[in-house]
């Protein structure tokens, strides 16, 4: 993908009836979720971002703290996705992003063939202190996943 493309979400919603706020039994939260691929590239930080932001906005709404959610995930994806695009440049950037009942969590995976220690570098987890409620990092058999939470407002 080169930076004039453009990005084009269609949702569709069933014809039958809908859920009933209320009939879920005590403990059981939906949730829904989005994944999306980003080129690993100078431009993919601002392009998660305003998929994720796009994304968010027909999930959680509109409101104070529903933008206040939106900027927050916005800016902490952005940060993850800038350093995958630092550590791999090139090739793909797998974006997911899950909500809940409390939090929204965000992950970016992404191929990594480079040996253990120097796996150890930067995931940008460091700069998203204040922003998030949880996060960590997985790697395995060349693939590396980075995640974070963050509460909803």
């Amino acid at each position: 993908m080169d930076e004039e493309s453009t990005l084009t979400l269609t949702l569709s919603h069933p014809s039958g009836p809908r859920p009933v706020p209320g009939l879920l039994p005590t403990g059981v939260v939906a949730t829904h979720s989005s994944r999306f691929l980003v080129p690993a590239a100078d431009a993919s930080a601002r392009r998660a971002q305003m998929v994720v932001g796009s994304l968010l906005r027909l999930v959680v709404g509109a409101d104070e703290g529903a933008d206040r959610t939106v900027r927050d995930v916005g800016f902490c994806l952005a940060e993850l996705v800038a350093a995958a695009t630092r550590s791999v440049p090139g090739g793909d950037l797998l974006c997911e992003v899950r909500v809940d009942g409390e939090h929204v969590h965000f992950s970016v995976e992404y191929s990594d063939p480079l040996p253990a220690r120097a796996r150890e570098r930067a995931t940008g987890l460091d700069r998203l202190d204040g922003y998030i409620d949880g996060c960590g990092m997985h790697a395995d058999a060349g693939t590396r996943q980075v995640w974070a939470s963050v509460r909803r407002s």
